[in-house]
């Protein structure tokens, strides 16, 4: 299922004038949020993509209506996550809320819940000011949005 969003998704970029850093960052995002709609919620995923000001957007829809934990964009962990490690399993997450400039969820309105993140179509490396030797760049960007149905 994943394979079949990353390629929906390096498609739908191309078309909406992705930069190829950026193009790469979306099927990333786009892998990591349907893996886990697959792992974490029983039944159907649906995935949309679609071109917003800010670059793509991509909202996966499953039919769990428990709202992930979400990472901060520098990587901070939430005080539940930190208190039972069960209870965040991995670092997906982390990875797309570096990658976008926005990430969210909400209750779906057929059930279930909707996670959103918005990537940018241009790559523009971001600064980690506390890496050792002072601010460097990472390799890829905060991204943007645009939007396509994939069944």
């Amino acid at each position: 299922m994943a394979g079949r969003a990353r390629e929906v998704s390096h498609r739908f970029a191309k078309s909406a004038g992705c930069s190829e850093n950026a193009e790469d960052d979306l099927a990333l995002v786009v892998s990591e949020l349907v893996t886990n709609a697959g792992r974490h919620a029983p039944g159907p995923c649906r995935m949309y993509l679609e071109t917003v000001e800010e670059g793509v957007a991509v909202e996966v829809w499953d039919t769990n209506p428990m709202l992930p934990h979400f990472p901060s964009a520098d990587g901070a962990v939430c005080e539940c996550c930190v208190e039972d490690e069960l209870q965040c399993s991995g670092y997906g997450l982390g990875i797309v809320a570096r990658l976008a400039r926005e990430l969210y969820g909400f209750a779906g309105p057929e059930g279930g819940k909707t996670v959103r993140a918005v990537v940018a179509r241009s790559a523009v490396p971001d600064a980690i000011p506390d890496a050792p030797g002072g601010p460097t760049t990472v390799p890829w960007p905060r991204s943007a949005t645009e939007s396509a149905g994939m069944p």
